[in-house]
């Protein structure tokens, strides 16, 4: 399918920011690093206090840990910004920019393109999977980056739902958690790396081929578990996206 990038100018305008918001980022990795302070004083003042039962006590040291462990993480990516390089903006580094975000929107794959209320990007991609010589509709993913927050690096989200009514969600070979995010498996710390290091198209392309694919063994499940594509009830004609998704993106007119 793919988009045209002339199409999405907010998408574009935002994607060529990313990773030249150095300052912004590291401002926001302290301001929460200082909030995990804040939490790691109050828990060391309760786990002090000798009226604390002991189960108490256990619970609240195994939030201090959690507390620890994540400010840890926040110390280690600013750190790691820090040591970036500064970006110059100037034509050739935005030429460069619509270049590579013109990759992105030629991947066949790529139906639509958004900023969500985040201010993140939400690339939608359409999924498939064929299996002996029909191919099987996987819905519509939103892969989501760019979030201000440096330690989200992404999420794939559902966008279009695509399971058969008597096929049960989590049950193989549908992939995917109670929240609706997918389960990328072996493939989620490649991506993270990737969009870590603004390797974007390449993060996009990896996840789409986890979202075309299906383990082992579960290959004979896909006919019960979807549709043939395009024969998904809601995709006949214009796509009429599920109401429960409505208001979570933003439109690209």
């Amino acid at each position: 399918m793919a988009i045209q990038p002339q199409d999405y100018p907010h998408v574009f305008r935002r994607y060529r920011k990313l990773n030249t918001e150095k300052r912004r980022t590291l401002q926001n990795l302290r301001k929460q690093l200082g909030v995990i302070d804040k939490r790691l004083t109050t828990l060391s003042q309760h786990i002090q206090d000798p009226r604390r039962p002991d189960d108490e006590r256990s619970q609240i040291h195994e939030s201090i840990k959690a507390a620890q462990y994540g400010r840890n993480q926040y110390l280690s990516e600013i750190t790691r910004i820090k040591a970036q390089p500064s970006i110059v903006v100037n034509k050739d580094y935005i030429a460069e920019k619509y270049a590579e975000f013109s990759t992105i929107c030629a991947l066949p794959e790529v139906v639509s393109a958004s900023i969500d209320s985040n201010d993140a990007i939400n690339v939608i991609v359409r999924a498939s999977y064929v299996h002996n010589g029909v191919r099987y509709d996987i819905g519509d993913w939103a892969i989501i980056f760019g979030d201000p927050d440096p330690l989200e690096a992404f999420k794939v989200i559902v966008y279009r739902q695509c399971l058969r009514t008597d096929w049960s969600r989590g049950k193989y070979p549908e992939y995917s958690f109670d929240d609706g995010s997918f389960c990328l498996g072996t493939n989620s710390s490649i991506i993270a790396s990737h969009f870590g290091a603004g390797r974007y198209r390449q993060a996009i392309q990896l996840t789409i081929f986890a979202l075309n694919s299906v383990n082992p063994g579960h290959e004979h499940l896909v006919p019960s578990a979807y549709f043939p594509y395009p024969q998904t009830p809601f995709m006949t004609g214009v796509p009429q996206w599920p109401h429960s998704m409505s208001g979570q993106m933003q439109s690209t007119s």
